[in-house]
Parts: C-alpha cells; sequence; structure tokens
C-alpha cells in the first residue's frame, strides 16, 4: 500500500473512531430524512474536497460511515 493511500486510510479511521455515530444510526432507523441529510451534510463538508465529486466516492463514504459499528 503506498504511503498516501495509507496516511488517508489510518486519518479516516482515527476520525471515523472518534465520533459518535448513535445519533446518525438513530436517523437512519427513525427514517428522520431531514435529520439524516443534515448529519451527512456535516459529515462530507468536514471530510472530503470539494474534488470528491464522482458517484462512486459517495457509495464508499456511506459503507465506510455505517460499517465498523
Amino acid at each position: 500500500m503506498g504511503i498516501f493511500r495509507k496516511s488517508v486510510k489510518t486519518w479516516f479511521t482515527e476520525c471515523s473512531a472518534k465520533r459518535d455515530r448513535q445519533e446518525l444510526f438513530t436517523a437512519l432507523w427513525t427514517e428522520d430524512d431531514a435529520k439524516l441529510t443534515t448529519l451527512i451534510s456535516d459529515l462530507l463538508f468536514d471530510t472530503i474536497s470539494y474534488y470528491d465529486y464522482q458517484e462512486s466516492f459517495y457509495h464508499a463514504f456511506l459503507t465506510g460511515l455505517f460499517s465498523n459499528k
């Protein structure tokens, strides 16, 4: 694994481990789409680049976000 890829993976893992995602999971399970939209938007704003615009990136982001629980 390249050093950049390893660094990004480590950073993302550490960032997601620090966040309490309970509110996110609750919004998902209670179908509170307004709250879920706000929470995901905030996370995206805090963690990704403006240039990460491909749809596949968002799929991977959401998969990572909802995994490891």
